[in-house]
């Protein structure tokens, strides 16, 4: 099994903003993620690094909710990602292949705000003044990732 690395590029800070501590994932026989631990502090800029199959996107898949651990703990700023239903409430995350690419920047933005029960007008006014707002028609697969 390959393991990850996880890297900062800045000082530590004292407040943790991700904690996860023994951290295991297996599907069916395959042990995927054995006993993983990290902390992400405030104020720092972090990487997974390691070969496919290391386990990078099933940890990430995991603080997003995507996937359930088998065990082990998993914080964003002290909530449970496990126990608590709206731990992500401020919590963004975008992967290098947009799993709705069909989906313009507005119908996505509009899609993320329903699923969060924000109204839909309050959406839209907060494309309108945001950055994004240029890219409302594009279609997300058209989008830079980098």
């Amino acid at each position: 099994m390959n393991s990850i690395t996880t890297t900062s590029f800045h000082k530590q800070k004292q407040k943790k903003a991700i904690e996860v501590n023994q951290l295991f994932k297996k599907y069916g026989e395959k042990v995927v993620l054995s006993d993983v631990f990290f902390n992400v502090y405030y104020g720092t800029i972090h990487g997974f690094v390691g070969p496919n199959g290391a386990g990078k996107s099933t940890t990430l898949n995991i603080l997003t909710r995507l996937v359930s651990p088998t065990s082990g703990e998993v914080y964003v700023e002290g909530r449970s990602v496990v126990d608590d239903p709206y731990f992500n409430e401020s919590l963004g995350f975008v992967e290098a292949e947009p799993k709705f690419p069909d989906f313009t920047v507005e119908k996505y933005v509009k899609t993320c705000g329903y699923l969060r029960d924000i109204p839909k007008e309050e959406v839209l006014q907060k494309l309108t003044h945001s950055p994004l707002n240029e890219f409302g028609s594009k279609k997300c697969s058209e989008l830079s990732t980098g």
